[in-house]
């Protein structure tokens, strides 16, 4: 009797564990919904000619940031949408700016460089990827090539959002022997982004014995605060249930 107790503590206490383990990371997205940033796209393509174009890019959706992720696995990503600043006409990314059609390199998640750097840095016969990092950008250059075409992209992040702050991508033709496009895309940095803020109400009230001031915030805040009173709720309930067995397992032992 005593051997199926102890078995059923340690087997309790390791579906409580595995319940509670923790990302292998920190990361955070630091963009929100409705960010809007400015851009100047520049360079030569064979299929379009010049391009030369300053266009808004809009985040309209944050991927889920998952525990453990990897590049060209379930990295996260968001979804973007983008408007030609001199007209206000959608652009589509696998025409217009064909070198963001992969919306993994308009944002990252910030917050854990370290992490992203272990998942990015990679070498095969192929492909090459290389982090670089100063104390406000964090990027990387990566560099693939087969016997018809090369590829390189560089491509840089500020640190405060985890936007793009800068893309160089450059394929060439090797059978061909020629460039088959090569633009630079650059974020204007005089642009104040139009960034989503968190609305607050403030209510002061005035007695004898001095001033109150009281700020009830939005719904996003209070879901971020009752999302971590629920989890301060369930670990506290879960080590409830833990003690309880230890202390039905330590009578029947001592009986």
């Amino acid at each position: 009797m005593k051997k199926v107790l102890l078995t059923i503590l340690l087997l309790s206490l390791f579906v409580m564990s595995t319940a509670n383990t923790v990302d292998a990371h920190s990361l955070q997205w630091g963009v929100k919904l409705g960010d809007e940033y400015v851009y100047s796209a520049k360079g030569t393509r064979q299929d379009i000619g010049v391009v030369d174009v300053e266009f808004k890019l809009k985040i309209t959706h944050l991927g889920n940031i998952q525990s453990d992720i990897e590049w060209l696995g379930n990295w996260p990503v968001v979804s973007i949408t983008l408007t030609n600043m001199k007209d206000g006409a959608t652009l589509d990314m696998g025409n217009d700016i064909s070198e963001l059609a992969y919306s993994s390199y308009t944002s990252v998640p910030i917050g854990d460089w370290d992490y992203l750097t272990s998942q990015i840095n990679y070498v095969s016969d192929t492909v090459g990827r290389s982090v670089t990092e100063t104390q406000s950008t964090w990027g990387f250059t990566e560099s693939s090539a087969t016997t018809s075409i090369y590829v390189q992209k560089i491509v840089s992040y500020d640190k405060t959002t985890g936007i793009m702050n800068y893309f160089y991508g450059y394929y060439y033709d090797n059978i061909a022997d020629e460039i088959i496009s090569e633009v630079t895309i650059e974020l204007d940095a005089d642009y104040v982004p139009e960034t989503t803020t968190t609305s607050t109400t403030t209510t002061t009230t005035t007695s004898n014995t001095g001033t109150t001031t009281t700020v009830i915030v939005d719904n996003e805040i209070s879901g971020i605060i009752f999302a971590n009173f629920a989890l301060s709720v369930t670990v506290a309930v879960e080590s409830g249930i833990i003690i309880f067995l230890l202390f039905i397992v330590w009578k029947e032992l001592i009986r």
